[in-house]
């Protein structure tokens, strides 16, 4: 039986605009390289900031119409892990209702990402929960 994280990213990698890579295969690849939906969004209906135990600050903003994340956007002062798991959030977020986007957690941006480096796995938890943070502020107001 498939787990909440694995049910979340089924058929979400055809969805994604490129092809992941093997994690660190010459110290870099596509997602740390070029990070996508990096910046900040001026239009946001939501937004969400964490700072992870590693001293790093992800941000992410949303705009919602009628539940469905129509933009999103997210931000990092971390490392290019960091970065790498916050554009794959990201992506995986956006066109996503919010009852689908709810269920992106840490394990789903690993399975995108193939895996990181066991120093580098709280980055792809805290884009996740960051993602989640926007999302429950948004369901607050």
């Amino acid at each position: 039986m498939k787990n909440v994280g694995e049910k979340a990213a089924d058929g979400l990698e055809k969805d994604l605009p490129v092809k992941t890579e093997s994690c660190f295969d010459d110290a870099t690849f596509h997602w740390e390289r070029e990070p996508t939906l990096m910046g900040k969004l001026d239009d946001a209906t939501s937004f969400g900031r964490i700072t992870g135990s590693c001293g790093e600050t992800m941000e992410f903003y949303l705009k919602i119409e009628d539940h469905r994340i129509v933009d999103v956007r997210f931000y990092s002062d971390g490392c290019q892990a960091s970065k790498a798991c916050g554009s794959v959030a990201a992506e995986l977020a956006r066109g996503r209702t919010i009852d689908e986007a709810i269920l992106i957690g840490g394990d789903t941006v690993l399975m995108v990402l193939k895996g990181l480096p066991h120093e580098e796995v709280h980055c792809a938890f805290l884009a996740a929960e960051t993602l989640h943070e926007a999302i429950h502020r948004w369901m607050l107001e």
